[in-house]
């Protein structure tokens, strides 16, 4: 809420929230990359789009858990993580699940 907050007023812990952000993207990319050389996940995948997604998710996660105390995260989680897999494995080869 302090980021949407952050960037719609122009504040100054927009950059903070920025470099979290980024660093958080650097890393998704990395275990996507990282995937793809291992040959587990799809050559053609943007890694660095399906960080921005994955992250962009997760934050949404983050900030339904703050909104809502009662929220239970784990389905979704379990949906989010269903998807990326689903959509970045391999369609024959090592990354095909069984």
């Amino acid at each position: 809420m302090l980021l949407a907050a952050a960037v719609a007023d122009r504040l100054e812990t927009r950059g903070a929230f920025s470099g979290s952000h980024e660093l958080e993207r650097v890393l998704i990319r990395a275990f996507i990359e990282r995937g793809q050389k291992s040959g587990h996940i799809r050559p053609e995948i943007d890694a660095d789009a399906e960080a921005r997604m994955a992250g962009c998710s997760l934050l949404g996660l983050r900030m339904q858990c703050l909104i809502d105390p009662a929220f239970d995260p784990a389905p979704v989680r379990d949906a989010l993580v269903g998807a990326l897999r689903d959509h970045l494995k391999l369609k024959t080869g090592k990354g095909k699940r069984p």
